[in-house]
């Protein structure tokens, strides 16, 4: 089993289209998040949502405004994090919440827990 501060491995950043693809946990799949500059700010798109045996959890896009304020950043770490960074952090976090919930409630990882979204 793979440690849960290992459960997230980045495979590679794409430059040419702002891509970032990992894997998470035991899994084999690869989840590629692409970041979208907009006029107020970033945004992402994930290639999959997770659903696991306990829930469904097809998150909303996240978006990390231009004028991003230090005091709403839970710590110190993420201050110094560029916005790309935060909003690949949220991503890895909302895959890692729920595959992590499941495993400690006793489920195997399993591929079908990631759903492919629809381009």
């Amino acid at each position: 089993m793979i440690h849960k501060t290992e459960m997230v491995k980045l495979f590679r950043k794409v430059q040419k289209c702002d891509c970032y693809e990992f894997q998470l946990g035991e899994l084999k799949t690869i989840i590629t998040i692409k970041i979208f500059k907009t006029k107020n700010g970033y945004r992402g798109e994930k290639s999959h949502y997770i659903k696991t045996p306990l829930k469904s959890y097809p998150a909303s896009e996240f978006i990390v405004p231009l004028h991003h304020s230090t005091k709403d950043r839970d710590n110190e770490r993420l201050m110094k994090l560029t916005m790309k960074e935060v909003l690949i952090e949220l991503y890895e976090k909302y895959f890692k919440v729920y595959y992590l919930e499941a495993i400690d409630k006793g489920y195997k990882p399993s591929e079908t827990w990631l759903v492919r979204l629809e381009e």
